[in-house]
């Protein structure tokens, strides 16, 4: 069983360098939008029972980690199973708090399968169903999972972890339990604005209808820098 932390953080929130942490190296790039449903009170997101559900289009994967071919294939990844618990507002900010979920990964033969397409409304005639009927090369249990949303605009900041569990490439993801997966991204706010500026344009100039947020950002594996025990006597001596 291979655990790892992963963070996601969107577009008002920016988070200084964790202390004592290593070199990033890049596990893929994703681009996407989530929605809910279940959706127990279309009013309200994260209201008590209401599903988060994430789809995205895989723009990029480091060869040291993953094989891929985009030229071949079409990748795509989804968070799902996310219903929540209950929120909390406090000064501006909604505290959203999810059970345990899923993450997966799949190629999709170019030739042989079935494009990606968001539609509108989903669940909908395409989603899920195009961006996951190819081959698993990754699936996760997601744990932790919480929002912090601004009130004021709808972005927000994705913390929790996944235990990466199986797929075809299981294989490629490195044991070692000192290492975590970090995602960092950007929203912008649903209801069919256009993007933020700069932000990529997904599926034309707007969000599509249905959806919540479009997201953005990477899957990271950073390396812990290690510590090493000693006294204060060892620590002055390495500076006589």
């Amino acid at each position: 069983m291979k655990r790892f932390a992963w963070l996601l953080l969107l577009s008002f929130l920016i988070l200084p360098p964790a202390a004592g942490a290593g070199v990033e190296v890049e596990l893929f790039e994703f681009e996407g939008f989530d929605y809910e449903f279940p959706d127990n009170d279309p009013d309200t997101l994260g209201a008590v029972g209401d599903w988060y559900n994430m789809f995205g289009l895989v723009q990029s994967a480091n060869p040291s980690f993953l094989t891929t071919d985009f030229v071949a294939n079409e990748y795509t990844c989804e968070f799902y199973n996310l219903w929540s618990q209950g929120f909390i507002d406090f000064e501006g900010f909604r505290f959203i708090q999810y059970n345990d979920g899923m993450l997966q990964l799949y190629e999709d033969d170019r030739n042989l399968g079935t494009p990606a397409i968001y539609g509108i409304n989903p669940p909908n005639a395409t989603v899920p169903s195009t961006f996951k009927d190819g081959l698993l090369l990754l699936v996760g249990d997601v744990t932790g999972f919480g929002i912090t949303l601004n009130l004021a605009n709808s972005t927000g900041s994705f913390i929790g972890e996944v235990d990466f569990t199986g797929g075809s490439q299981i294989g490629n993801i490195p044991p070692d339990p000192e290492r975590i997966y970090t995602f960092a991204g950007l929203t912008a706010v649903g209801g069919g604005s256009a993007p933020d500026a700069g932000f990529p344009a997904l599926q034309g100039a707007g969000i599509p209808e249905g959806y919540v947020h479009q997201v953005a950002g990477s899957v990271k594996i950073e390396q812990a820098v290690q510590t090493i025990d000693g006294t204060w006597g060892q620590m002055k001596a390495l500076y006589r």
